[in-house]
């Protein structure tokens, strides 16, 4: 049996990002563990999205331990600088080759959570979400109606940071269609949410001039 090929850990510090998984195929939440041993077991060329712009891939997704181990591939610009003219040139490699920029990322399907590698210029968490619902949208009738979103979950500092804060004049939050759905939210968000078929909802407040919105509640 040959030897699966194991992604570079990276040897200089890197950031890494903490997620929470929201998925629903139609009106039922996913089941994880059955839509990433699809995409594991998919062929590595049918996760990628080729566009006149760029090319997005997640050629690696695999299954170890009950997590699921995937890079993000995104195009990247190969630029020479010429030393003796001082000018600059965009260099292509051979055909059917690009120059990207690589993502490392693990889902944890039983949590509910990715941690995915912070690239400047690469594939971002949101990316990845698209790509990864749209090759099981496109691959699998069973998934014909996906949704899925990766939220960002606030850091252990987040509270301490928004003491900090002397005034707060306005905040807004985009939330994302829970995994059992609306009513996790209460009832206001839960008859938006459910009446509309809403995907994500955004919610805004503003406070009074020369005041603050509490830090507390709300």
């Amino acid at each position: 049996m040959p030897r699966v090929k194991q992604p570079k850990v990276p040897a200089k510090k890197v950031k890494l990002e903490l997620f929470s998984l929201h998925g629903h195929v139609g009106n039922q939440p996913a089941d994880y563990v059955r839509l990433f041993r699809a995409l594991a077991a998919a062929n590595p060329k049918s996760r990628t999205d080729m566009s006149r712009e760029r090319v997005d891939a997640i050629p690696v997704f695999r299954e170890e331990n009950g997590k699921f181990f995937f890079t993000g591939s995104a195009e990247a610009t190969f630029l020479v600088l010429d030393l003796e003219a001082s000018t600059e040139e965009e260099r292509g490699l051979e055909r059917g080759k690009v120059v990207v920029r690589k993502t490392l990322g693990v889902i944890d399907s039983a949590r509910r959570e990715a941690v995915i590698q912070f690239v400047h210029h690469g594939l971002r968490a949101h990316h990845i979400a698209q790509l990864l619902e749209k090759f099981a949208r496109a691959l699998y009738p069973d998934f014909s109606e996906l949704s899925l979103e990766f939220t960002p979950v606030p850091g252990a500092s987040f509270l301490q940071e928004l003491e900090e804060f002397n005034r707060i004049q306005s905040a807004s939050v985009r939330i994302a269609r829970p995994n059992y759905d609306w009513e996790e939210y209460g009832q206001t968000l839960e008859t938006l949410g459910q009446d509309s078929g809403a995907r994500n909802l955004e919610v805004a407040a503003v406070a009074n001039r020369n005041s603050t919105l509490s830090k507390q509640s709300g």
